[in-house]
């Protein structure tokens, strides 16, 4: 089988990369794994709103939206308190997401083969050339001169990449979040009453504890009293056990009393660190999390994946226009239009949670009376942005200083690294040379390891 674009991987970030490729006119593949109705995520995840009109996928489609809320508190392990008013997020159903976007895909032409496993990288001298899957037991080979892979963390095909190729980059356990978010039966109406009065909660906002098990760890609850259900996000560091989500579900179930059978939900590894180096190579690009593209503070990967992935799509659309090799040098631009862009926030918030998850539940408390975590820092988190602090909040700062001096010490420090990361992100090299390349990375080494 022969193809301009191949792509492994239909979650959000490939099913996004096989629309837009198709709609670029490149003749798409779209292979994954797991059978049809199956691909991609099956949780609810917080996602940008903005992301859908600036992708073109405007209406949001309303299989994909499970709940729409403005309020959102944030409360430390002590108590202290942040209300978001507002929010830019829509809570996204993934599920009914990706439905979306692969219907969006095979109205474009894209082909999607289902149940379909790779098994390596198809390599032709210094280049790949499309990939080798089996499918019903049969051998199925792909050709194509680009071949995108979106198939997540732990990506078959860039590990089987050569070090010719591709330089070898992993991620640690130390960088990597585990997350679950499930959906249960409203059971107990009355007990969920008590618990959005205890917590001076109304019905259908979101209830975050921060800091729960550490720093960075949280425990997202909702109660929608119309709709009969209660839905629990949890996420912490690896460093706290592979089960660590799963435990602060449990502990949701019981805090609330109301979570009777479950609907839906899911749980997985999170990259939560800068995206990987190298995005592109001789004939392959790498998206979504098997490019690492996430957002560290907050753990989510779907705004970054789905851009990229448009990114991406308007690169390969124009070379196969062209008819221009799928070269390193003719690919750079996607790198460097993600790099200079959304990967250069995220790497900088990579310092930010690094900070925040060496903190102790005494310290995430200070942050939030001190005003370090408010109502401006958490919206700008959610909304993928910058973080920033406006000048009342700069002066409670300086006024803190007097009071918790080590740590504004290290509030500010972080602050001065993270922009320098970003700075340097902004320097990713605009052209590709083996040169340029190194020496940057050399500089991200020494500045962001």
């Amino acid at each position: 089988m022969n193809a301009d674009v191949l792509i492994i991987g239909a979650g959000t970030a490939g099913a996004t990369a096989a629309w837009k490729c198709a709609e670029e006119g490149a003749k798409t593949v779209l292979v994954d794994a797991r059978p049809a109705g199956k691909a991609g995520a099956t949780w609810v995840n917080g996602v940008e709103e903005r992301l859908f009109s600036d992708i073109g996928l405007w209406p949001v489609p309303e299989q994909a939206i499970f709940h729409e809320s403005s309020v959102y508190h944030l409360q430390s392990p002590a108590g202290s308190r942040s209300t978001c008013y507002g929010t830019p997020t829509l809570e996204i159903d993934m599920a009914g997401l990706n439905r979306a976007l692969l219907e969006k895909a095979e109205e474009a032409g894209v082909e999607i083969i289902y149940s379909c496993s790779l098994d390596q990288p198809l390599i032709e001298g210094n280049a790949v050339v499309g990939a080798h899957f089996i499918k019903d037991g049969e051998r199925l080979n792909i050709n194509a001169p680009l071949t995108i892979d979106a198939s997540g963390m732990h990506s078959v095909f860039r590990e089987a990449l050569p070090d010719s190729l591709w330089i070898r980059e992993e991620v640690e356990a130390k960088d990597t979040c585990v997350a679950a978010q499930y959906v249960f039966e409203l059971t107990d109406k009355d007990a969920a009453k008590r618990f959005l009065a205890a917590n001076n909660v109304k019905d259908g906002e979101i209830f975050v504890k921060a800091g729960i098990r550490g720093g960075y760890s949280i425990l997202n609850t909702s109660i929608d009293m119309e709709h009969g259900h209660v839905a629990f996000l949890a996420g912490a560091m690896l460093s706290q056990g592979n089960r660590a989500a799963q435990d602060l579900i449990e502990e949701g179930k019981k805090l609330t009393g109301c979570a009777g059978k479950k609907k839906f939900g899911g749980a997985g590894l999170i990259p939560v660190r800068r995206a990987m180096d190298q995005l592109v190579g001789n004939g392959f690009a790498l998206v979504g999390n098997s490019a690492s593209q996430v957002f560290p503070t907050h753990g989510s990967g779907v705004a970054a994946g789905m851009r990229a992935a448009a990114i991406l799509a308007a690169v390969a659309g124009e070379l196969v226009r062209a008819e221009e090799p799928m070269t390193i040098e003719n690919l750079w631009p996607y790198a460097t239009a993600y790099q200079r862009g959304r990967g250069a926030i995220c790497a900088s918030q990579q310092v930010v949670r690094e900070m925040t998850e060496s903190l102790h539940p005494g310290q995430t408390d200070q942050m939030f009376r001190l005003g370090l975590i408010n109502e401006q820092v958490t919206i700008q988190s959610m909304d993928c942005q910058p973080l920033s602090l406006g000048a009342g909040h700069v002066m409670k700062g300086l006024k803190a200083a007097r009071v918790a001096p080590t740590l504004i010490g290290r509030v500010a420090a972080t602050g001065v690294k993270a922009a320098a990361v970003s700075a340097l992100y902004h320097r990713y090299p605009e052209k590709y040379s083996a040169r340029s390349f190194q020496r940057w990375r050399g500089t991200r080494k020494r500045l962001l390891n």
